[in-house]
């Protein structure tokens, strides 16, 4: 968690709100991906390892749609 908030909090603004929201997602998604991570080397609930495991699949995907849209919009304020 607190990596996460370190690397939003230095994500540094362009000013156009797709852009970040898409990157500040993008972090935000990064974390729950490493917390799941984590959270599987440990985990005794079966229920809670199944999302888990879902959550890392799902929001690694997600994570690349954020990125390809940050780009786009990166490319269309030049």
């Amino acid at each position: 968690m607190m990596k996460m908030h370190t690397e939003m909090e230095a994500h540094k603004s362009t000013g156009d709100a797709d852009a970040d929201f898409a990157e500040m997602m993008a972090l935000h998604h990064k974390g729950a991906v490493e917390m799941s991570q984590i959270y599987l080397k440990y985990q005794k609930n079966s229920e809670l390892k199944t999302m888990a495991e879902k959550m890392i699949v799902d929001q690694q995907k997600e994570i690349k749609q954020l990125k390809t849209i940050a780009a786009q919009e990166s490319k269309q304020m030049k």
